[in-house]
């Protein structure tokens, strides 16, 4: 991850780490720790440490790199999206149930 901070843009580098996230989210720890000892000469340090940051705050990961570009849209604008909406407020709500029925 270091090595691809150097050679990748903000967009691109996003979605690298959000898929790297999205596998196990312990590799933020891992990855901070690993700068920590080797980052010394590695450009591109200061960009994946801001974007660990971020997810440090406890940040959603996104669930594909075309919701990667599109946080990475949002920023852009000055906005921030909210990444996973609930649907339903509770397991009791009167929201109708939905059967999936086999047609004949």
């Amino acid at each position: 991850m270091i090595d691809l901070a150097a050679v990748l843009d903000n967009s691109w580098l996003r979605a690298a780490l959000d898929s790297a996230l999205r596998q196990r989210r312990s590799y933020q720890d891992w990855v901070y720790r690993i700068m920590g000892e080797r980052s010394a000469g590695h450009s591109g340090v200061a960009r994946l440490r801001a974007l660990l940051d971020e997810y440090q705050r406890g940040e959603e990961v996104p669930d594909s790199a075309l919701e990667s570009f599109a946080m990475e849209l949002g920023i852009a604008t000055g906005r921030r999206p909210r990444l996973h909406w609930n649907i339903f407020e509770d397991e009791d709500s009167n929201a109708p149930q939905f059967r999936l029925r086999r047609s004949n």
